[in-house]
């Protein structure tokens, strides 16, 4: 199995809305979304939607939504102008048309995200049972298809957040 396919540390993180990362890319922080949160030490991104009223309305809620696998990070500029941690990475899957339901499966993940107000969480050895859940979540998601990027909903777009502030 691919070191890649075994992620030691995880972020896992509530998402609202579309645009961030970008879908066409992969790259993490175009709108500079979740802004300090991409500066932790993880090698892979596990975003799944929230539960409020935005992620619903974007058709997000409770859904595992993209992930990423193989970070590595550099100082770019975002569509702001401003230079920020950006996130690119070596596998990359765009899963909002084919979300899977995090609310039902994989229910250590649901319950860390959804029973609590946690926005995200690096999930490592302090979580084995939820590693060993997002690795095969990863796992799964990512043996379908491995592509750079993959994108089934170009068509929608978040509405960047206003200069200066940070989404989530």
């Amino acid at each position: 199995m691919p070191k890649l396919y075994n992620c030691n540390r995880i972020l896992l993180y509530k998402r609202t809305h579309e645009g961030d990362p970008d879908p066409a890319t992969g790259r993490f922080g175009v709108y500079n979304c979740m802004g300090r949160v991409r500066d932790q030490d993880f090698d892979a991104v596990i975003g799944i939607g929230g539960k409020g009223p935005e992620a619903i309305r974007n058709g997000l809620a409770g859904v595992v939504n993209w992930i990423g696998v193989g970070a590595s990070k550099s100082r770019e500029r975002c569509r702001f102008g401003d230079r920020v941690t950006m996130v690119r990475f070596e596998m990359f899957r765009y899963l909002v048309s084919e979300a899977v339901d995090v609310r039902e499966v994989p229910t250590r993940l649901s319950k860390l995200m959804y029973d609590g107000k946690v926005r995200h969480i690096i999930i490592d050895e302090r979580f084995p049972d939820e590693l060993r859940e997002a690795n095969n979540l990863i796992r799964r998601s990512l043996s379908n298809k491995i592509s750079p990027t993959v994108s089934m909903r170009r068509n929608r777009r978040c509405k960047p957040p206003q200069r200066g502030m940070e989404c989530g």
